[in-house]
């Protein structure tokens, strides 16, 4: 007796032809199952995806309970394509599906395996009361695996297909419907990838007790056929790893502006010969987008890839990148992976009132296999205000930005504005700005935050400025203050050479040895912690790491 059992994930799709009769003794049970993928084993040429082999995650079946001997039993006949065409051993293998109850979890797994006799008829035995049927056809022709319902959570007495066994069943009469074929070729002739390429054959929509996918190896010389398809609509997806060890997938008739290839509509038993498809080594484009200050928070901005379609002559917007945000950084990472060789363009767009500019970058080529870097940065809008030119209102709104981290109103471009009618050079009116008490305290307030880690004490702050107000001291003469302090030290290890470590970090960006760390401690125990401070401030490296 066999068991297997399988990770639950997505309901399967059903296949046409397929009938079932229950005899009329047949009732409903209710169980709970969870819902799962089921795929019949993969036959010599192509067949739908086999189920995932037990994990970690996964019980190995072997430890499921033992089945109780089977009080109920189903006898039933398969036939190929249409009544009276019996298959036969060698054409299908029959599976059999229950649910059981492990420690609180349900499984689905199945107890028996078996093929039909010469004739097309068999006889399973089930413990267990409700079941699904899974027929792979394995032979040589063209038929259509099936099975008798998906898989639900809860299967229910009216659910077509979930056979409910309270006693034997007697007449379970099965038809695998005629397939279809897709058949085409592959080539690429610089990187290989053809190279142990799948050809994979993906529905649109289905019925539902078909397999989802129907897939085969690409042969050494391109060429593939895929067979075993219900009628229905397709697209024909190759995937595999390329000379980068890196995994693609490409859609038949796929472009850089229409990625989702070209579909193909098949009938029962019908044909589908494809044009030669071309594999190219995918590219990528990532980078950051960078405003000064978190824009990209959910609906404020949007970054989307445009991919130009020399068809139509337009330009076609692709899925949403992938991104990264870090606390660390105020840019956000973005990616679009797996892009077909092309020409692109990238654009962010704001989508409040005011406040940055939309970005649109110049049209650029992607080649195969090219990891393109690009990295944007949002303008803020200039704030206009009456009689002052466009120049002079971007320079200002860029001082309100650079300096005070807000946007100026109209009276407060006016009025700087006008100093600059005036005659006063842009160096008097950024002083302006750097001389500010809300300036100072921007400065002020960031010594206390970054160096100290806590927000200033009201006391503290009103001193600082006053001290700056009178021209005795800069920011940067608080910030080495604090370095040198004792609450930095005893926050950074209370001896001379955890402080040291701690400079070295903090200023350098780096690591020291220890060596280095007993250098200072030394220097900071005979000249005092303000004097190594200044060693630090005005050293090259510090400036540079600055």
């Amino acid at each position: 007796m066999l068991k297997r059992v399988l990770a639950s994930g997505a309901a399967l799709l059903l296949v046409a032809g397929l009938t079932v009769t229950l005899a009329p003794t047949a009732q409903a049970a209710v169980t709970q199952p969870p819902t799962a993928t089921a795929a019949p084993p993969t036959p010599a040429a192509s067949a739908p995806q086999q189920a995932p082999a037990p994990t970690a995650d996964t019980p190995d079946p072997t430890t499921l309970p033992a089945a109780a001997a089977a009080p109920f039993t189903l006898n039933g006949h398969i036939d190929l394509g249409s009544a009276g065409h019996p298959a036969g051993p060698t054409d299908v293998v029959i599976t059999i599906w229950g649910w059981t109850s492990i420690e609180g979890g349900y499984w689905l797994h199945y107890n028996s395996e078996l093929r039909p006799d010469a004739a097309g008829n068999f006889t399973l035995g089930s413990a267990l009361p409700d079941v699904v049927l899974q027929y792979d056809y394995v032979g040589a022709g063209n038929f259509v695996s099936a099975y008798t319902s998906d898989f639900k959570q809860r299967p229910l007495a009216s659910e077509p297909g979930v056979i409910h066994l309270t006693a034997p069943v007697t007449s379970l009469n099965s038809t695998l419907g005629v397939g279809a074929t897709i058949a085409g070729s592959v080539t690429d002739t610089v990187h290989s990838l053809t190279d142990g390429l799948t050809a994979l054959a993906v529905p649109s929509s289905g019925t539902r007790t078909t397999p989802r996918y129907v897939s085969t190896k690409v042969k050494s010389d391109g060429t593939y056929v895929l067979t075993g398809l219900p009628a229905g609509t397709y697209t024909v997806e190759f995937s595999g790893n390329d000379v980068r060890g890196s995994n693609f997938w490409q859609l038949w008739k796929g472009t850089p502006a229409h990625p989702e290839g070209v579909s193909i509509t098949l009938a029962t038993g019908g044909r589908a010969d494809l044009t030669l498809e071309t594999v190219k080594l995918q590219g990528r484009i990532a980078g950051y987008v960078d405003c000064g200050q978190d824009c990209l928070t959910a609906n404020r901005s949007k970054l989307t890839l445009q991919a130009f379609d020399p068809v139509t002559s337009t330009w076609v917007t692709q899925l949403d990148p992938n991104l990264t945000r870090s606390s660390e950084d105020p840019r956000v990472a973005y990616e679009f992976p797996r892009l077909l060789p092309g020409t692109y363009r990238l654009a962010v767009d704001y989508l409040l009132q005011g406040d940055y500019d939309d970005l649109l970058t110049a049209p650029f080529t992607l080649n195969p296999g090219e990891n393109r870097s690009a990295s944007l940065v949002l303008v803020k809008h200039a704030i206009p205000s009456a009689g002052v030119s466009p120049a002079v209102s971007s320079f200002v709104t860029a001082l309100y930005m650079d300096y005070l981290n807000r946007r100026p109103s109209s009276a407060d471009v006016a009025w700087w504005g006008g100093k600059l009618a005036a005659g006063a050079p842009r160096s008097a009116v950024t002083a302006g700005f750097v001389n500010s008490d809300e300036y100072r305290l921007i400065r002020i307030d960031a010594a206390y935050n970054t160096v100290l880690g806590r927000a200033p004490d009201a006391g503290g702050r009103q001193s600082w400025l006053t001290a700056m107000q009178a021209g005795a001291i800069t920011t940067d003469d608080i910030e080495r203050s604090f370095y040198a302090s004792w609450e930095y030290f005893t926050r950074k290890g209370g001896t001379d050479k955890t402080w040291a470590a701690a400079l070295y970090s903090t200023l350098l960006g780096r690591s020291g040895s220890d060596t280095d760390y007993t250098f200072w401690a030394n220097l900071a125990a005979q000249h005092g912690r303000d004097w190594v401070i200044t060693q630090f401030w005005i050293s090259p490296e510090t400036i540079a790491a600055g």
